[in-house]
C-alpha cells in the first residue's frame, strides 16, 4: 500500500470469481482545493490537481508550482487552501499563506 512494504495474501484454491480486499488504513480524501489571490476574489479551483497527486495515499507532500497549476491572479500574492480528510475522520482545512508558490503542502493520515 505504501509502495515500500509488500503484502502477501492467498485465496484458497479456485480463486476465480472471488474478491480479495486489501485495507491499507486511512487514506487522504480531497474535498476541495483553491489557489486564491489574498486581496480580491480571483482564484482557481485546484481540487482535481491536488486529488490527482494526493488522493488515496497515507501521506502526501505537494509542491505548489505556478508552472504546473497556473496563475489565476498575476501580480497578486496567493494562498493555497486544501479541504481534506482521512477515512472516517473529520474534515480538516490546511492553508499555505500567501505567497504559496514554491511551498510544500503536507497532508498525512499516518498515525
Amino acid at each position: 500500500c505504501d509502495g515500500v512494504n509488500t503484502l502477501t495474501s492467498a485465496l484458497p484454491a479456485e480463486a476465480s470469481g472471488r474478491t480479495l480486499q486489501l485495507d491499507c488504513g486511512n487514506s487522504i480524501k480531497i474535498h476541495s482545493a483553491t489557489y486564491a489571490c489574498s486581496t480580491d476574489s480571483r482564484n482557481s479551483d485546484q481540487t482535481i490537481n491536488l486529488a490527482s497527486a494526493c488522493a488515496d495515499q497515507q501521506r502526501c507532500d505537494y509542491t505548489i508550482l505556478v508552472s504546473s497549476i497556473g496563475d489565476p491572479a498575476p501580480h497578486c500574492a496567493k494562498s493555497y487552501t486544501a479541504v481534506w480528510s482521512c477515512d472516517g475522520t473529520a474534515v480538516q482545512t490546511t492553508t499555505i499563506a500567501a505567497e504559496a508558490h514554491g511551498k510544500v503542502l503536507s497532508l498525512s493520515c499516518e498515525g
